[in-house]
This record gives structure tokens, sequence and C-alpha cells, in this order.
């Protein structure tokens, strides 16, 4: 909670020397000089001591500095609004100051300053501060003005708590802390708690080589190749971190890239939030970091993490403004900015602007998994566009469009080429491409059941605007569904969300993500093998949900494939996870694999879809020893986790009953209301046969022709419900007799 103090030690600092850079690849980080360090050993423990026993105002005093404030604040303001004038206008207004005259800072202070103290101590501090070279100027400013207001007596934000800590020691930290208002450190620490299982899915892997570096890396492989050494080498060693940042410090371009805001060195500036600009994927990380076990891949993760990808972003950065050093362009602040902003949307950190109302944002932002990443994957596709546009009359939008296009292209060719070469082993059994955007396995490589995500982030973003587009989904059984655009959107949303946002829709709804039944037993042989092993269902359902939300995402997909697809298939998933692949191993749903076998055996018969077989002919099918083998699965799974297609075909029918039912005649609609009785739906199942959409149209318009010729005017209106039950029977068994006579026949 207090910040973390591993990697930040190196990359706020100004450019070195070339003996001081020679030291530091010599495996000698830069620390402070033995001066300093005297300075700071001798000084800092008196300071410490007089803050330790220093006491808080009393609220009688507290109240009166801050009706003294308001009053100097009054008088201020009806100057500032004056009609008399002293000179200019600008004298005027700035006359008005004289009613702030003092020392305001007294009047927001909530404990006693210690500044009479220990004059000559805190002198000597802020003099170290001031001329430490291990530090941008800016980041200088920061540590001194959260010493300042702790010496002062003001009250201080966790920022400036882990800036002391991390400059004079955790004792400073823990005494610091106790300055925190008591609601900034609960909301923090709800915040911290809240991202804890965010910090795990994310950890224990280098995600960043695959998922975030990639699509720029495909374009500068020499600086994509030192990066994945770097990564690696980050990721078991501390010291390889510190060398790897001192290595950026010495570049020429670095303080540049500092200024255009492409590093992430949020942790020492203003920061809209904490956990949104600097960390989201390690919100959790300060408490996480504390437990034994797993402190230690918690911190090599986000170590690795934050330092490689810089590292990876100044080094593009550095090579492109040589080449135009050297060319001897004059680059603008506002095109230096637009390269870093490019940048950093291809390594997966569009920045989130400093503003009020994104700091009002900050908390619900909170709710998703990483909102700078996917506004990563999102940002390039909407403003590329723009820039080719501006780019034909202002040379300046050429370089980072160029940039963009080149990352983009280069990742979808490669991920194409693959794929081409990979479909000439195609096997709907134990191999195959999807290549209909529509279904969630679009765009995937899947193998028996495990599937492969090539496309760094992108390709969710693909599937949502094609069915947006359609307004249909495919199914895993290769039915094309027709969904609602707020159902695909509502989707997508939820695959976005924060684990324990996700958590509590989930429990909300009664249905997980991917359309289980909420704290359902896991199905396939992870629920055989519980199942032998005796745990209660409801256990079985909770750990499972815990697990999902909990676990990294490397060991779930390691063991997900181990206990599915084998050792071959766990080692291959879990290393492409580790990088930063998307690899999922799940067994499909009974009743999917029966719709597929049932579609198979209806072509191999047939030369006819499923849908468009008669009774009799779905009967024979249905008939075959591996086609019951699946229907009685499917009647187990239904008892077990009620799979999402049952609770489609219940909605149907309410749609279908509410749009027969406006249809009637005014005189029977109301009759019906009087009597409390609804329409039943006709169902698109009649016993194991399922109407396609052309035949159970054709089932609903005769059903509602039935209806009304029971009903025409001259016919007895029945006065009870049973007898009124009793015609609507009449009306859906001769629309069915019909239905099925014309299918019969073959004109359906």
């Amino acid at each position: 909670m207090m910040g973390r103090s591993y990697y930040n030690i190196a990359v706020h600092s100004v450019p070195v020397t070339d003996q001081m850079k020679e030291s530091v690849m010599a495996g000698q980080p830069l620390f402070q000089s033995e001066e300093e360090k005297e300075i700071v050993k001798k000084n800092a423990p008196a300071v410490l001591k007089v803050l330790k026993k220093v006491k808080k105002l009393a609220p009688e005093v507290v109240e009166t500095q801050r009706k003294e404030f308001r009053k100097r604040h009054g008088k201020f303001a009806g100057m500032l609004e004056s009609k008399s004038r002293r000179g200019t206008e600008e004298d005027t207004a700035f006359s008005a100051t004289s009613a702030l005259a003092g020392p305001l800072m007294d009047y927001a202070h909530l404990y006693e300053s210690v500044r009479d103290k220990v004059p000559e101590e805190i002198d000597a501090l802020f003099g170290v501060i001031r001329k430490d070279k291990r530090y941008l100027p800016m980041s200088r400013l920061n540590i001194m003005t959260s010493f300042r207001k702790f010496i002062d007596g003001s009250a201080l934000t966790m920022r400036e708590v882990s800036l002391l800590e991390k400059y004079f020691g955790k004792e400073w930290g823990r005494l610091a802390l106790k300055r925190v208002p008591t609601g900034d450190k609960i909301w923090l620490t709800l915040m911290e708690v809240m991202n804890i299982p965010r910090t795990m899915l994310a950890s224990f892997d280098q995600s960043g080589i695959l998922r975030q570096a990639r699509p720029l890396g495909q374009s500068n492989p020499k600086e994509y190749a030192k990066m994945i050494k770097g990564y690696w080498q980050a990721f078991w060693s501390h010291d390889s971190a510190i060398k790897l940042e001192t290595e950026m410090r010495a570049d020429p371009f670095f303080e540049e890239a500092v200024k255009d805001k492409m590093l992430e060195l949020s942790e020492w500036g203003e920061t809209v939030s904490e956990m949104i600009e600097r960390a989201e994927r390690f919100g959790g990380a300060g408490l996480l970091e504390k437990v034994p076990v797993l402190g230690a891949p918690i911190r090599a993760s986000e170590r690795s993490f934050v330092t490689a990808l810089n590292y990876f972003r100044l080094a593009v950065y550095s090579k492109i403004r040589t080449e135009q050093m050297k060319a001897g362009k004059v680059v603008s602040l506002a095109e230096r900015q637009r390269l870093a902003s490019r940048i950093n949307d291809l390594t997966g950190r569009s920045h989130i602007k400093r503003s009020a109302a994104a700091k009002s944002l900050a908390p619900f932002l909170q709710a998703l998994f990483s909102p700078r990443f996917t506004l990563s994957r999102i940002k390039p596709i909407v403003t590329l566009p723009y820039d080719a546009i501006r780019s034909i009359t202002n040379k300046e939008y050429r370089k980072s469009l160029s940039l963009g296009l080149t990352s983009l292209t280069s990742l979808m060719l490669t991920n194409f080429l693959i794929m081409f070469v990979l479909k000439m082993f195609d096997d709907d059994d134990k191999f195959k491409i999807e290549t209909d955007l529509k279904s969630s396995d679009g765009g995937k490589i899947k193998v028996g059941i495990t599937r492969f995500d090539l496309w760094a982030g992108y390709l969710q973003n693909a599937q949502l605007l094609v069915r947006l587009a359609t307004g249909q989904r495919k199914t895993q059984s290769g039915k094309l569904i027709d969904v609602s655009r707020g159902e695909i959107l509502e989707a997508f949303g939820r695959s976005k969300a924060n684990p324990i946002v996700g958590l509590a829709i989930d429990a909300y709804t009664g249905r997980t993500f991917f359309g289980g039944k909420f704290g359902g037993p896991p199905k396939g042989r992870a629920g055989e093998v519980m199942t032998k092993m005796e745990v209660p269902s409801w256990l079985q359902g909770v750990s499972k949900e815990v697990w999902n939300r909990m676990a990294p995402l490397v060991i779930q997909d390691t063991i997900d494939a181990l206990t599915d697809e084998g050792i071959p298939m766990a080692v291959t998933a879990g290393m492409f996870t580790f990088f930063g692949g998307g690899s999922q191993t799940y067994p499909m749903w009974a009743s999917t694999q029966l719709s597929i076998e049932k579609e198979k055996q209806a072509k191999k018969y047939y030369k006819k879809s499923w849908d468009n077989l008669n009774e009799r002919q779905q009967k024979a099918i249905s008939a075959k020893p591996d086609i019951k083998k699946l229907q009685l699965e499917k009647r187990k799974e239904k008892k077990l986790q009620g799979p999402p297609q049952i609770d489609r075909m219940l909605e149907e029918q309410d749609k279908v009953a509410t749009e027969i039912q406006k249809q009637l005649p005014k005189s029977v609609q109301k009759k019906m209301d009087g009597l409390g009785i609804k329409v039943s739906a006709p169902s698109r199942r009649l016993g194991e046969f399922y109407l396609n959409d052309k035949r159970y149209e054709f089932y609903k318009k005769e059903y509602v022709r039935q209806i009304k010729w029971m009903f025409a005017p001259g016919r007895s209106m029945p006065q009870s419900e049973r007898i009124f039950d009793l015609r609507m029977n009449q009306a859906k068994a001769r629309a069915r007799n019909l239905l099925r006579r014309k299918i019969a026949e073959g004109t359906l």
C-alpha cells in the first residue's frame, strides 16, 4: 500500500555521465553519494524524533483557523470585484491578494509544526533533496512538497506518504500514514482489496511480450528482441531491472520522452488515480507483495512488466528521433507527443488525460479489468483514418500514421500467414480455424478443445463490430441466432469487467459470462474428478467461481488443458499464456455436441441440414446409439448446469405469446383479461423434433388463424377458463397437424 520501491530508483533520474554509465553497466547501480548519505543519516533521525512527538491541534484551534481563512477569502473576493480602481486593471486585480497576506498554509494545518524545533536539520534535508541528481527536477519538487507538508503539520495523501517512505525509509512511511485522513485510508484500502483478484490474474507471467508489445515489436524487431531479453532478466532479477532503467536514463532522448508522457512515471507526478494511471494491472499488489509465497512472483511480474515495456517504448522513440535528427528535421512538440501517444497505444498503455472529468470517472474505471489496455486496442482503429486525412495537408501526422499502419499491418499479415499455413491441416475433429467472427472462436486456432488467440487484444473488438453490424451470433454448434445489440454490448462489457464486478454480475444474473449456471459444479472431466472425490456440489460451485477469479491465468490455462487434453497441450497452452498469448480450454456442452452430431448425420444420410429434415427423418437419426448417448448426457447436463439455450427458448416463447395476443380480436382479448388467461405460445419442439425458423413462423401464423376461427363472430364466447383452454388447445392441435402434413409433403 506504501507503493513499490524496487524499480523507481533509477527511472526518475537525469541523464548520467559516461563514467557513471560505465559504473552501472559494471553492475554497480547509482545511489546517493557518501556525503549525501551522511547528511541524511545525521539529520533525518532528529527530524523524525520531533515528528513523533507532535500533537494534533485541538478542534477549536482548527475551527478558529478555518474561520480566519474564510474571513480572509471573503475580503479577497470583495476587493477583487470592487468598483474602485487602483491603476490598471491588472494592478486592481492583484492588489486584492493583500487580503490573503500571511502564512496561508497555517490555516490548513491539523498538527503542530516542527519547523522551529529543528530548523538546521530540516534545511539540510531540503538541500539534499534539492540537489539529488537521481531524480528529475519535478520529481524532486514532489518529494520536497511532501516533506514540507509533513513538517508543517498538514494532512497527507497516500501518494505523498509513498514518496516520503521511498526517500527516508519505512519508519517515516509508518508515521506519515497517520497523517492520511481516515476516509482516504479506508477508500484506498477498499480499492486495494477490490483489485487483489485482478492482480492475481495478471501475475506469474511475462504477458507483455506477446500481448502489449507485439504490435509495435513486429515492425521494430531489433528493439523487440532486446526487450524480450530484458523482460526475462528483469523478471528474475531486481538488479537487472535497475540496470535496464539506468540504460534508459543514459539515452539522449530520455527527458524528452518523459516530457512527452510516454513512460510509466506517474507515481512521481500528479495522477488521475494511482491505481488507474500507474498500475491498473497491479492495483492490489501493495497488499499481496507482503504475503510470503505470493509476494516474489507478483513483484517480479510488475517489475518486468513496467521496466521492460518502458525500455522498449524508449528504444523505438529514440530510434525514430535519431533518424529525424540525422535528417535535420525540426520536430514540433505536438508532433513529438503524437508520436509518443502512438507508441503508447501500440504497447497497450493509452494515456488517460488528467482532467477533472477523468478524476471523477476514476472510481468507475475500477469496474473494468484494464481500461488503458482496452482503450489502446480501440484508439488506433479510430484515430488512424483521421491521421490519414490530416497527413495529406500536414506532414507532421505522417510519422505517427506510418508507425501505426506498419505495426498493425505487420501483425495482421503475420497472423494471416500463420493461419493460412495451418488451414492446410484443417480437420473439424482435431484441428480447426474458425473464420466467422460472429462466433466466439472466430479468428482463433482451435486444437481439440483448446483455442489459441494470436491477435494481441484486437480480436474481441473485431468480433464486436461484426456482431453489431449483423445482429447475429454463431453458436458452438454452428447455428446463427439473432441477438439484440443490447445483449451484444452487455456481453462485451462483462468480458472487460474487473473480476469482483464480474462476480457480482454473475451472482445477480445467475449465469456466468460463458453461459453456465452460476455456482454450478464444473463440467467435463474436471467435474467428474471432483465428483469422484465426493466433493459436495455447492462446494464445487463456490470453489470454481473463486478459482476463476483469483488464480493466475497462466495457472488456470495450464490446469484446464492438463485436465481435459493431457500434458503436451498443457505445456503448450501454459507457455503460450505465460508470454501473453490467449488460450482457453473448455469442453462443449452436451447439447452443443448433440447439435453438431445431428447435423453431421443429417448431411451424411439425407444431404440436408438437420433443420430441413422432416419428423420421420429426424426420428430415424435420433434413434442411433451415439445420438441417444448424447441425449442422455444432455438431460444430465440440463439438471446440473441448465444450458443457456433453454432460457433463450423460454424467452422466445414469452415474446411470441405477447405477439400472438396482440393479433387477437379485441373482444377475445377483453374476455381473456377478465378470466386472467394468457396465450400459451407454441414451442419450437415437437417432442424431439426441432422447428427451423421457416417452419416455426408457419406454425405461429396458422395457430393465430385457428384461434381467430375458434372465436369468430357468431360463435359463443367461453364463460370459463377451462373451456377457453380447451379451445386454445384445439387451435394449437389443428395448427400442429397442418404443419406436420406440410413437412411430410416436403413443402416446408
